[in-house]
């Protein structure tokens, strides 16, 4: 049954800390359910975990007994349940309640007259929210308070809840057709979808099953969003150029970057662990690109073999994630505030090793899927106000999914003086 797999896969995430996207690949791998019926337990699990807040609130507000207080099984029968009524138009209220009571008594017999009377009572009395802004966002969107709090100071109330608004949405599946294999066209022939306003990025209508299609095992395209590829774009490398990616794995921008440059020149491609740097060896193999060069190597350890030596160098940092909560809802529970604090330190000395290796006239790209200054214009401005021999090649661009029909991203690209 779907609802018993998307439970069991919502205990490994909510009790058991496990990342949404591995819990859900791990459980449909083990499951011998439809693909149809997958897909349900996908939803579920994705739609409660991203509506966690406001699901926990309305709960709060019906039941005599703190949420903390149920069992691990009873209390994500309620949220699903929750989620269901709420978000989900084509299962009924009354569906919902049943299913909710059956799994009940499968899980905990006692429990199921307790589930009943709660999700009867929330059905009565319907949605309830906070008055203060801040709360009121963050119930209604599900997102934590500091997080609400952090986007209406960087981008004031009304932006920030159009952007939880679009956090929430579904987002769009892009491809990059590599052009060295196929074209937009011949790709469109083969599958339902429509042209992005950017080189070689499409939209792609149908994609369950793309990574799954013999033109995605022969290399025309890959799957990446929008936003990604701009940032590739950006640096713009060209045919014969050196291009260093010193935070690379697992590949997408690196294999992005080669294709651009018609596979020759070289991009030398760093991360610091060794079975990711085979991802970008497996990734550039399947797109037949011959100029990509997987190194093990951590980049906030300067190489002076590598020191003025690369045109572009690409520096696509860790950070908080932000931009991508869309895609990985529990990134937005997981994180705290002084994640934020750390992450910054370890960027600027990414940052600040990686200006070495660029050439006099080079150019160095500074990138994130964040949406937070800290991590994205003050890490900058801070490097610039050391670096005098860097310059802003370009405005930095920050791309917002309620704005631009991407993933939150932050593009920064400096050019470094003759002089």
């Amino acid at each position: 049954m779907p609802r018993e797999l998307a439970l069991s896969i919502l205990r490994e995430i909510t009790d058991n800390d496990a990342f949404a996207d591995l819990a859900v690949k791990n459980g449909l791998a083990a499951s011998k359910l439809m693909p149809r019926d997958k897909a349900l337990a996908t939803a579920l699990v994705y739609g409660t975990v991203q509506h966690l807040r406001f699901i926990d609130f309305q709960l709060e507000s019906v039941s005599a007994r703190p949420l903390g207080s149920l069992t691990p099984d009873i209390r994500n029968i309620l949220r699903l349940a929750v989620y269901q009524i709420r978000f989900m138009d084509r299962v009924p209220d009354r569906a919902a309640v049943d299913e909710a009571v059956k799994m009940a008594k499968r899980h905990a017999y006692s429990a199921s007259s307790f589930v009943n009377g709660v999700l009867r009572n929330l059905l009565r009395k319907g949605w309830s929210y906070p008055k203060k802004l801040r709360a009121r966002l963050g119930v209604t969107y599900s997102f934590p308070d500091w997080l609400v709090k952090l986007w209406i100071e960087q981008f004031g109330a009304a932006a920030c809840e159009k952007l939880l608004e679009a956090c929430n949405e579904v987002p769009p599946l892009s491809v990059r057709v590599n052009p060295l294999k196929a074209s937009k066209e011949s790709v469109l022939c083969l599958c339902k979808g429509e042209e992005a306003q950017i080189e070689n990025g499409l939209y792609i209508e149908e994609p369950s099953n793309i990574a799954e299609t013999p033109m995605f095992y022969d290399g025309w395209i890959s799957i990446q969003d929008i936003g990604a590829q701009m940032a590739s774009l950006a640096l713009h490398p060209r045919p014969g150029e050196a291009v260093l990616d010193v935070c690379a794995a697992p590949g997408g921008k690196t294999t992005h970057m080669a294709e651009l440059m018609e596979n020759e020149g070289s991009v030398t491609a760093w991360d610091i662990h060794p079975h990711r740097v085979e991802l970008i060896r497996k990734n550039a193999a399947r797109l037949g690109l011959s100029n990509v060069v997987p190194q093990v190597h951590d980049a906030r350890i300067l190489d002076p073999d590598h020191m003025w030596k690369y045109d572009k160098v690409m520096v696509d940092v860790p950070c908080s994630g932000l931009g991508i909560i869309r895609k990985k809802p529990d990134i937005k529970w997981r994180r705290i505030p002084e994640d934020l604090e750390s992450l910054t330190v370890e960027q600027a000395s990414v940052l600040e090793t990686a200006s070495y290796y660029v050439k006099r006239g080079g150019e160095l790209l500074y990138c994130t899927c964040t949406l937070n200054k800290q991590e994205n214009e003050d890490i900058v401005n801070a490097f610039l106000g050391l670096h005098s021999e860097y310059e802003k090649a370009a405005e930095f661009r920050t791309l917002l999914p309620h704005v631009d029909k991407t993933d939150g991203f932050f593009i920064a690209k400096l050019r470094k003086r003759w002089n």
